[in-house]
């Protein structure tokens, strides 16, 4: 007898869960699945019933109506009901629909473990009807966001954004107008492993960003778009990549540029980096009228990220800017920007940074609509070797004083959020944190395991800290040798009073079956044996500290030794019978040989040895070969970045690789004054 799935609403997100249900029920039973149109709930029939709250009974509607203040807005409820062989899935909005599905499948026995191929494990089951589950739950975070950055292709973005939905997020970021710069790395110089870009161009770009755009919105996501390129966009100067500008700027241009050192031209020849003289009416008038036109033709994203340039220590000099902080004449055109808005009727939400010179908020300026805005706490300087939650060191020492251009910006995780005090007055709504665990940091953290207590830590305690949510600024392909940092994030995102040790031992317990409790003890082996937290804060790529340097060094030493004794364990597991679990295994392996090539790379880099060079070009060669069968997991492009700067930062030479041909310095963001403490 088939299984009924009926639907009570229509839209596209019901439409996607309902196919959803229907693949993974089919794969589950091997039985045939029906999708009917329902018009009114029958809690006496069996299958499936898919709606809005008020589709159901009354008191399904009101305990939905109990956990949110408004259906269809941002905050999510997932109420799950299965008895009697009747489930009932309805939620505070469509997405929360979609979420339910998957809890139920969950619940079921599916896992979702990874992105990409063999990421998944869906179990045989005889009679899903027969499960009885009572399920009303809300996300401790209102904000669960993943933002585009590394090198990728339409396939690893859709494919991360698959897997967070599945894994409770509720917002994608696109960045910058179309995903040039990210998709560029991809087709233009990784994918191909040739020593000649291959061409990639805007047109191609804009229709992939399209593509992400539609695989947010048929899942319900809050789309977050923009953030880069507002500076540059009025001017007519290039807003895709953070590269040199190579023509010569227009005359006209000029005058609207920052003024540094009594010059007004780009800032290291560099549009993004390149701040306007924001004093200026002209100026002033040409950000809002850019912003309001882009925005009244994109009324479908949500969440639009009214960002100046990017750097730091870049702000105009000019007599009338220094009569003002820049956060000042930010905040003014920020409350135009809302006037006008309110006057159209256009409801977006709209983001602005606390980010490098930012950190520092007005003086005498005020949000007049706090209700417009979201504050996004950058702490882009920040270490992680300690968490946002725990004191330290800058509980207590003084604050940098604002100085124009000649900032220092904080490493102590505490002392960024001092600074972020300094906003209060101005604003008086929501705030979320834009972090960077997975953007390069992970990097110096092969074994995965200190990077993801720090991150719990932090999403144990972000509503403590007082922010409604993250935005997780991170390479699409960050799951090697595992997905426990994005299994870690999602649930705690979710779920703030999580236990870290629930979540890895059950998580690997998933992937690796009996040999979970093994592979945890081989991964903090390997985060011991390559601490990070020895690494200097202010440059997150070098041992400074001459006693840390030569702890360092004996444990680069030892990893090879210690990925050797795993090794059996390793090849164990890729004979599995299970195809989710050989595949794992077949990922750690790989993993093991770039574990040992990290180790002895930085060993020799941190020795002055001459053969680090060498040892580089023989690794990003041996990523090259191995993209085939890691490129779903690991971003090479940023791996072979990170392994440049350490060497440029240790004055080594090197050899140029083809798959990085941007300077690690610029994506580094070159010109960042040291960082204060």
């Amino acid at each position: 007898m088939p299984i009924h799935i009926c639907h009570l609403a229509q839209n596209q997100v019901i439409y996607f869960a309902l196919r959803e249900l229907k693949r993974y029920l089919k794969q589950m039973t091997g039985e045939e699945v029906k999708v009917v149109r329902a018009w009114e709930y029958d809690p006496g029939a069996p299958g499936v019933w898919l709606g809005m709250p008020w589709q159901f009974e009354k008191a399904l509607l009101l305990e939905v109506a109990g956990r949110v203040p408004e259906f269809n807005g941002p905050d999510d409820v997932v109420r799950v009901r299965a008895r009697g062989g009747n489930v009932a899935i309805s939620g505070a909005n469509p997405r929360s629909i979609l979420f339910g599905v998957y809890r139920w499948l969950e619940a079921l026995g599916c896992r979702w473990l990874r992105p990409g191929n063999r990421g998944e494990r869906v179990p045989r089951v005889a009679d899903p009807l027969a499960l009885e589950i009572d399920l009303l739950d809300a996300p401790s975070t209102r904000f669960r966001v993943i933002c585009i950055e590394g090198s990728c292709s339409i396939e690893h973005v859709r494919d991360m954004i698959d897997y967070a939905v599945k894994r409770g997020f509720n917002g994608y970021f696109t960045q910058f107008f179309n995903c040039f710069t990210f998709f560029d790395r991809w087709y233009g110089l990784e994918k191909n492993r040739r020593p000649a870009r291959t061409p990639f161009t805007s047109k191609q770009a804009f229709k992939l960003t399209d593509r992400i755009k539609h695989e947010a919105w048929k899942r319900g996501m809050m789309l977050h778009a923009v953030g880069h390129g507002w500076t540059c966009r009025p001017l007519g100067l290039p807003a895709e990549k953070w590269a040199p500008h190579t023509e010569s700027v227009p005359e006209v241009v000029t005058p609207y540029l920052a003024e540094i050192g009594g010059e007004r031209k780009l800032f290291r020849g560099i549009p993004l980096f390149t701040q306007l003289c924001y004093s200026n009416p002209l100026v002033q008038m040409m950000f809002v009228e850019g912003i309001l036109q882009y925005i009244a033709g994109h009324q479908g994203e949500e969440v639009v990220h009214v960002w100046l340039a990017d750097g730091g220590n870049n702000h105009c000099e000019c007599a009338e800017c220094r009569k003002s902080r820049p956060a000042d004449l930010y905040v003014k055109m920020l409350n135009e920007i809302d006037r006008a808005l309110t006057e159209l009727k256009i409801k977006a939400r709209l983001v602005f940074p606390a980010y490098v010179d930012l950190m520092w908020g007005p003086k005498t300026e005020r949000l007049a609509n706090p209700d417009r805005f979201l504050l996004m706490f950058a702490p882009i300087t920040r270490s992680y070797g300690r968490s946002l939650a725990e004191p330290g060191p800058g509980d207590d020492m003084p604050l940098p004083p604002y100085k124009r251009n000649k900032l220092t910006y904080p490493a102590d995780p505490r002392a960024n959020l001092r600074l972020l005090d300094t906003w209060k007055a101005a604003f008086t709504g929501e705030r979320i944190i834009f972090e960077y665990y997975y953007w390069r940091m992970c990097h110096y953290d092969p074994g995965q395991m200190s990077m993801a207590r720090t991150l719990w830590e932090d999403l144990h305690s972000l509503d403590a800290l007082g922010f409604s949510g993250m935005v997780s600024g991170q390479a699409q392909r960050i799951c090697f040798p595992t997905g426990l940092n994005m299994h870690v994030m999602g649930k705690t995102l979710w779920e703030k009073t999580a236990s870290f040790d629930a979540l890895v031992d059950e998580y690997l317990a998933d992937l690796y079956g009996e040999d979970g409790p093994a592979a945890r003890r081989y991964l903090e082996t390997l985060t011991e044996l390559m601490d990070h937290e020895l690494l200097d804060p202010a440059d997150n790529s070098r041992p400074i500290d001459p006693a840390k340097r030569e702890k360092a060094l004996r444990g680069w030493d030892a990893t090879p030794a210690a990925v050797d004794a795993f090794l059996p364990v390793i090849e164990r597991g890729c004979k599995s019978d299970d195809p989710v679990t050989a595949a794992a295994w077949r990922i750690m392996r790989h993993h093991a040989w770039y574990a040992k090539a990290f180790a002895d790379l930085y060993a020799r880099i941190y020795r002055h040895n001459e053969s680090a060079g060498q040892a580089f070009v023989a690794l990003a060669d041996e990523l090259d070969r191995r993209l085939p069968y890691i490129h779903q997991v690991f971003d090479t492009y940023i791996a072979k970045l990170m392994c440049q700067h350490a060497l440029a930062m240790e004055g080594l030479p090197f050899e140029e690789r083809a798959a990085v041909q941007e300077s690690a310095s610029a994506e580094k963001k070159e010109g960042e004054p040291a960082v204060a403490f």
